[in-house]
Parts: structure tokens; C-alpha cells; sequence
């Protein structure tokens, strides 16, 4: 029963960031973008910005904040790097990305843009 109430509640949140995002001007690309290495929740293009968006609800803000490991960031930024490989419009790969995070609970929404990079 809980993992369908934590399904359920990611889905809601994820929702509920994709319109977040296009009121403030984004137009989404893909959402639950999955693949074997990784997921990223929303990939959006912010101006001339390509912004792959990892969505973190949580009941407290903090907990929502420091939610996102190593791990779970190497995994994004492979799944963006599938992306990029599998996407139609190679022009979207020559454009500056960035990592956003959105941090949720039930009562607020907080936007980090380039939470987090990719160190090479």
C-alpha cells in the first residue's frame, strides 16, 4: 500500500512541478524520461537552456533539499547523456544544460536552478 502512495504522491509532485515550470516561461520536452542507467523527472528548455529537472517531495523543506545523493545524481546526468544520444533535434545538444532541482512539500514549492553540475 505504501508504494502506491509514494508512486501516487511522486506522480502528483511531478505534475504539479511540470506546471510550475511552464508558468514561469519553460516548455517541457519529456517527462519520467527512464532508461536503464538512470530517470530524469522533467527535461525542459528554459530560453536557450536545456534543463533536466529532478522533482523532491518531502513532508519539511530541509528534507526535501538534501534528499539527492551522489548516486542518484550520477544517474541523472547519465540518463541526460542518453538523452542527448537519442534525441531527434541534435541542436538540443549543443545547447548550455543545467541541473534544477524542485523541491516540494505539502505546502510549498522551492526551485533551485544548477543545484548541482557535473564535475569533469
Amino acid at each position: 500500500m505504501r508504494a502506491a502512495t509514494s508512486y501516487q504522491r511522486g506522480m502528483a509532485s511531478e505534475e504539479t512541478a511540470a506546471l510550475f515550470l511552464e508558468r514561469q516561461g519553460y516548455r517541457i520536452l519529456r517527462r519520467r524520461f527512464k532508461t536503464s542507467v538512470g530517470e530524469v523527472d522533467i527535461i525542459a528548455r528554459d530560453g536557450e537552456s536545456l534543463v533536466f529537472v529532478e522533482v523532491k517531495f518531502r513532508q519539511e523543506m530541509d528534507a526535501a533539499l538534501e534528499t539527492l545523493s551522489e548516486k542518484q545524481r550520477n544517474r541523472l546526468f547519465a540518463a541526460a547523456e542518453v538523452f542527448l544520444s537519442l534525441e531527434e533535434d541534435p541542436s538540443l545538444a549543443r545547447l548550455p544544460m543545467r541541473f534544477d532541482v524542485i523541491a516540494m512539500t505539502p505546502t510549498a514549492i522551492q526551485h533551485l536552478k544548477n543545484a548541482f553540475w557535473k564535475e569533469e
